[in-house]
């Protein structure tokens, strides 16, 4: 028996990569057990035939700029990197406050690429602040 069930959920899938499928997801001590078509006994249950469940992405490193200059094919890896390094050559002086200008737009496009938990500490030097996430 399940401490929870959720049914009838839209899953996304790893694979097929991209598939969605009506689910239903076992979780006992905290930890998903079972995901599959059966409805099976537990503890209580969660209706969820009109929506998306997803795990919180967790990503820890992002370069928007490199995914989107790559996606458009716009610069490979290797010259987003060339180009990260002049750029960080010709504003070095100002690494601290373009950081904190910098946080809100990063939180902003995390949550737009679908990450839903942020976490880092991020200082802000030039306010005297230090705010962890």
């Amino acid at each position: 028996m399940f401490d929870l069930l959720i049914v009838g959920g839209y899953i996304i899938l790893q694979e097929p990569i991209h598939e969605i499928k009506k689910l239903n997801i076992g979780i006992k001590n905290g930890i998903i057990a079972y995901i599959g078509d059966s409805v099976m006994g537990a503890k209580s249950y969660v209706e969820a035939s009109e929506s998306l469940i997803s795990p919180a992405f967790i990503n820890g490193h992002l370069h928007f700029g490199e995914y989107y200059l790559r996606g458009t094919g716009a610069a490979s890896t290797a010259e987003y990197i060339d180009l990260g390094e002049r750029f960080y050559m010709a504003t070095k002086e100002y690494v601290n406050q373009i950081r904190c200008s910098s946080i809100d737009n990063m939180i902003h496009e995390s949550i737009m690429f679908g990450s839903l938990t942020l976490c880092g500490l991020c200082k802000c030097a030039r306010a005297g602040i230090h705010t962890a996430l």
